[in-house]
């Protein structure tokens, strides 16, 4: 299987997340007790999104009504989003 190069993924997500009105396209969630690594993560996963639709793309703490879609960084994130604990069990530390 070909390896997509992160820029392509990228563009491909952007190409599946046309919204219309004033609803971002992604809600980036991100715990509020996420380690440094995890809010790196988020910062460069909403900007690097951002750039590629031109719209801002939201960190919150939580998937919120209107949110457009959402995607978790971190196990927290992961909760909160509706991932079962048991799933998270014997990941280390880069999950």
């Amino acid at each position: 299987m070909a390896q997509v190069a992160p820029r392509a993924a990228v563009a491909a997500a952007a190409l599946l997340a046309a919204t219309a009105g004033d609803t971002p396209p992604f809600t980036v969630i991100l715990a509020p007790n996420a380690t440094a690594p995890e809010q790196y993560a988020a910062s460069e996963l909403a900007t690097q999104l951002g750039a590629a639709l031109g719209a801002a793309v939201p960190t919150l703490p939580r998937c919120a009504s209107g949110a457009g879609r959402c995607l978790g960084v971190g196990p927290g994130a992961a909760l909160a989003l509706g991932l079962a604990p048991t799933a998270l069990e014997g990941l280390g530390l880069e999950g």
